[in-house]
């Protein structure tokens, strides 16, 4: 691993330290979009869920948000397995 310093004035390193040139691909070559820009979107995606639920009447409204909860927790135990995965496997 080469070791990249970023801009140098004065003899001191500018705007911080000294950078592995694979961490800087990894933060700047994500082949995924990034969570932090995805975030706000969490209230949209929320309330599109609980017009779905309420949607779906009295009738079906609980086992849909039944099924709701249910593909949550798949969803997250399954994106554990994949980082358990990736780092242990």
């Amino acid at each position: 691993m080469e070791i990249v310093v970023i801009h140098e004035t004065n003899g001191r390193p500018r705007g911080g330290q000294a950078l592995g040139k694979g961490a800087f691909c990894a933060r700047r070559c994500a082949p995924f979009p990034e969570s932090r820009y995805l975030l706000p979107l969490v209230a949209l995606f929320g309330a599109a869920l609980a017009l779905a639920a309420r949607g779906a009447g009295r009738r079906w409204g609980a086992a849909t948000s039944a099924l709701i909860v249910v593909a949550l927790v798949a969803h997250d135990l399954f994106s554990q397995l994949q980082v358990i995965a990736r780092y242990y496997g």
